[in-house]
């Protein structure tokens, strides 16, 4: 069942790469998952994914709810796509996490499935020697990532799981709290309070009901930047039309 085709195209796809080398190897992945069982290329558990979106992405996510997606990795465990490269994206980047039960056909491999297969694993043993560059790719990561590997054409807003952000630092929260500059007093007070609530300052993930109230707030802003944006849109065409008229 588990050609050593096969056994590559998991290997490179665990390899990761650029958008072009993840594009091409989904694509193989695919072709190649076709003839294999179909119980791994179903998955019937909610999927998380991890992504970190410039501002036009966030737009037509949070105003079109629509964001295009591909062929991705999802994993079944929250915890890791919040640690996924790092955790929270860097400042100027939206982390954003994403959930959902994956639709029946695209499902492309169910990685954690075909890990759990004693007969996947030996073959995956034995062939690991004709592998290139395995040690790279299902020998470093195996099953630690819980993952599966699905096709989905769109994401939308309702599909947000969390949200990532950066706390202010210890001295900038007193300073708001208590319009002061911070004195030992303060300092001692803040972190046992910190200590008490079990908080750690810097990066977060932002989720649940607090997650939902701000999505919320959002809305009356996004209702009025829609018109705004559409104008600039519009005038960006005629701009362009224009310099392509005097080409």
């Amino acid at each position: 069942m588990f050609t050593r085709e096969f056994l590559q195209a998991v290997s490179d796809w665990q390899r990761g790469g650029d958008a072009r080398q993840t594009k091409k190897r989904g694509e193989r992945l695919k072709e190649l998952a076709e003839g294999i069982d179909s119980r791994f290329r179903s998955c019937g558990l909610i999927t998380y994914r991890q992504v970190a979106l410039d501002k036009g992405s966030v737009w037509k996510l949070i105003a079109e709810r629509s964001l295009p997606e591909k062929i991705s990795a999802w994993t079944l465990a929250p915890s890791i796509a919040k640690t996924f490269k790092g955790g929270v994206p860097p400042e100027g980047w939206q982390g954003t996490i994403f959930e959902i039960m994956p639709e029946p056909g695209s499902v492309i491999v169910n990685l954690h499935a075909l890990y759990q297969s004693s007969d996947f694993c030996e073959a995956l043993k034995r062939e690991s020697s004709a592998i290139d560059g395995f040690w790279d790719g299902a020998g470093r990561y195996g099953n630690t990532q819980a993952e599966v590997v699905l096709s989905i054409d769109n994401l939308d807003r309702a599909s947000v799981y969390a949200l990532g952000g950066y706390s202010s630092d210890r001295d900038t929260l007193i300073r708001m709290m208590f319009d002061q500059e911070p004195t030992q007093e303060l300092i001692t007070w803040f972190e046992t309070q910190q200590k008490k609530a079990g908080i750690e300052l810097g990066a977060f993930w932002l989720d649940g009901e607090p997650l939902q109230r701000v999505l919320t707030r959002m809305e009356p802003h996004i209702a009025r930047l829609k018109p705004i944006k559409a104008a600039q849109d519009e005038a960006k065409k005629v701009a362009a039309f224009g310099a392509d008229g005097n080409s």
